[in-house]
C-alpha cells in the first residue's frame, strides 16, 4: 500500500483527507482526476483518456498490472454508461446473489422494502434462538447492509428497524 501510494505520489496524485483509498490530481486545464483503491483493484475516473493511459502505463512499468478495459464491475457495485458521459452504479446482480443466497430468488417484488406499520418484538430469552438462525439473520442484515450504503438508501429505515433484532 505505502509503495502503490508513493508512486501514485510521485505521478501527481494525493489522498483525500476524507477518504485514504481516493487519489485525485488536479491536471493545468482544471479537470480532476480520481483513483479509487481497493487492495490490489484500482478505478480510474476522469475526462482526459491521456491522463489514464499515462498514469496506466507508469503503473503497468514499475507494477506490471493488467489493465481489464472500462470497469463494469466493482466491489459488487456495477458500472453502465449513458452515453452523454454519465455513468449510473447500481447492484442488479449483487441483490439477486442475495436473495439466492437466502432461497428467496423466486419472490415478488414489491413497492416498498418493508411492510407499513410492521411492530416486532425482542425474544424475551435470546438464549433459547438457534444459533444457525441468528447467524443467517446477522448476513442477510450485513448484505442489505452493503447495498444500502452503496445505491439503494431507500432499503435504510428498513435495515436500521430489522438490525434493532440483531
Amino acid at each position: 500500500n505505502q509503495t502503490i501510494r508513493a508512486h501514485l505520489l510521485s505521478l501527481g496524485y494525493e489522498r483525500l483527507r476524507t477518504d485514504s483509498c481516493i487519489c485525485i490530481t488536479v491536471l493545468a486545464d482544471g479537470s480532476k482526476h480520481y483513483i479509487a483503491l481497493y487492495v490490489d483493484d484500482l478505478l480510474f475516473v476522469g475526462p482526459s483518456l491521456a491522463e489514464i493511459a499515462r498514469v496506466k502505463l507508469s503503473l503497468s512499468t514499475r507494477f506490471g498490472i493488467k489493465d481489464l478495459g472500462e470497469a463494469e464491475f466493482i466491489l459488487g457495485l456495477q458500472i453502465s454508461r449513458d452515453g452523454h458521459g454519465g455513468i449510473r452504479l447500481g447492484q442488479r446482480a449483487y441483490l439477486l446473489a442475495i436473495l439466492d443466497r437466502f432461497g428467496l430468488s423466486e419472490c415478488r417484488p414489491y413497492s416498498t422494502p418493508m411492510v407499513p406499520n410492521l411492530q416486532l418484538e425482542a425474544m424475551k430469552d435470546p438464549s433459547k434462538l438457534d444459533p444457525i438462525l441468528k447467524r443467517r439473520y446477522l448476513q442477510a442484515i450485513g448484505s442489505l447492509m452493503y447495498a444500502m450504503l452503496g445505491t439503494r438508501p431507500d432499503l435504510c429505515h428498513a435495515v436500521g428497524f430489522l438490525s434493532r433484532f440483531s
